[in-house]
């Protein structure tokens, strides 16, 4: 395509600038690379098969708007590598999605921040739109977005957006934008580099005097470096959230050995609403995990803390007395004078007026003893009333050193939804 020339005649200046061919313009490929973390959390996948990635574009629908800027992230040895290709106009789309498809053919595994919903429908959609048969079909997605949406509520941030993640992992960034605030910079951008383009071509050049619009005081190259900076930093920051997957699975279930199991006085952290022991008393469990941050959150039925790698489990141990409810209660009676239910069996040597047939509310037995929250699993199951929002079980000494039970009984405490709310 040529881009035809202009003059401009303003007080007796003429200032000329020669045509352009478009395709003298070409797609940019820029490189980088930093010191890599230590990358203990990535269990299932080589670290050389993974592969982060973020797009920019000039909006949000892939039929209104282009692509102009990918930026992928790779582990190579001791480093972390990044390549990006940034798009001089529209006609670089084709070159952009090529240049990307080609390098993920090298990877197994695709990491993102919510481009299951974004990125990935936007390159799909373009690749339709010039006739490329490229898909995520042979590729393991990895949405980081995806994996902490299911736990907001034990981060307590202001919002999930990446920028959030990695503030509360401590991780700095140069780059002050968002995507949106970026789209005007993309289009100063171009617009200056074609002026500087033609400024550099001819003698003649354009003043303010002339009556022409002022340019812009940031030169091509410096909007250019706003433009990489966000891209990059958004791969960057990607790859160092993803020190947050131990976590992520661990909420899922994934609890590590534990390292110990203890029941002791605690004054802290104790829901008083809850609490029928005096002095308060906690049962702790800890396991070691690899995870790089400072974390805590409190339930109505446990609170959680991870510090300098270590996770501590605190559960209010409750002392009193519970009900423990029978099921075929059709075969119980219930005495009111001593507020239990008996079966039917032995019933015959109770007067019949200080006894009812007991309904599912009033099948019961009470129990004295020391008690920890759950929500099945551990037998007998007591309660306070029948159908209670949470059951307990029974504590005793034998549970410290029951490693099988005490694994199960984290995974339900950090997985039960119920027992993470009231």
């Amino acid at each position: 395509m040529i881009t035809k020339g202009f003059s401009v005649r303003k007080s007796g200046l003429v200032q000329k600038c020669e045509p352009a061919r478009r395709n003298e313009v070409e797609m940019k490929i820029i490189t980088s690379q930093f010191a890599r973390p230590e990358c203990t959390y990535w269990k299932e996948q080589p670290l050389d098969q993974i592969l982060f990635f973020d797009i920019e574009t000039t909006g949000l629908s892939a039929d209104t708007s282009y692509l102009y800027l990918i930026c992928c992230g790779y582990y190579q040895e001791q480093t972390c590598n990044l390549i990006q290709w940034f798009s001089e106009g529209i006609e670089d789309e084709p070159e952009l999605l090529d240049a990307f498809f080609t390098l993920m053919k090298n990877y197994t595994m695709l990491v993102h921040y919510n481009g299951t919903t974004f990125d990935m429908n936007y390159l799909l959609k373009k690749s339709r739109q010039y006739k490329r048969n490229y898909h995520f079909d042979n590729i393991l997605s990895l949405d980081l977005y995806k994996r902490i949406l299911p736990f907001k509520s034990r981060f307590q941030l202001p919002n999930y957006k990446q920028k959030s993640l990695e503030e509360f992992l401590g991780i700095k960034r140069e780059d002050t934008y968002s995507g949106g605030d970026l789209i005007p910079v993309y289009t100063k951008y171009l617009g200056r580099a074609g002026y500087e383009k033609y400024q550099s071509a001819t003698s003649y050049h354009v003043t303010y005097q002339s009556g022409l619009p002022k340019i812009p005081e940031q030169s091509a190259k410096q909007l250019l470096a706003m433009l990489l900076l966000h891209n990059a930093e958004d791969v960057t920051g990607l790859m160092k959230i993803s020190a947050l997957l131990p976590l992520f699975e661990l909420f899922e279930g994934n609890v590590p050995p534990i390292k110990s199991a203890v029941k002791q006085d605690d004054y802290e952290d104790m829901p008083g609403e809850t609490l029928l022991l005096f002095p308060p008393q906690a049962f702790l469990i800890t396991f070691d995990l690899p995870c790089p941050v400072t974390l805590h959150y409190k339930t109505p039925y446990y609170s959680f803390s991870l510090y300098n790698n270590l996770c501590t489990l605190k559960v209010p141990v409750l002392q009193g007395e519970l009900k423990y409810f029978f099921t075929d209660y059709e075969n119980y009676y219930y005495l009111s004078a001593e507020d239990k239910a008996i079966h039917k069996s032995i019933a015959d040597f109770v007067d019949k007026s200080h006894r009812k047939k007991a309904t599912p509310a009033t099948a019961y037995t009470r129990k004295q003893g020391e008690f920890l929250p759950q929500t099945g699993g551990f037998l007998p199951e007591l309660s306070t009333e029948l159908h209670s929002f949470v059951s307990y079980f029974e504590y005793k000494e034998e549970l410290l050193s029951n490693i099988e039970l005490l694994q199960a009984y984290a995974v339900q405490l950090l997985t039960s939804a119920r027992l993470q709310n009231k």
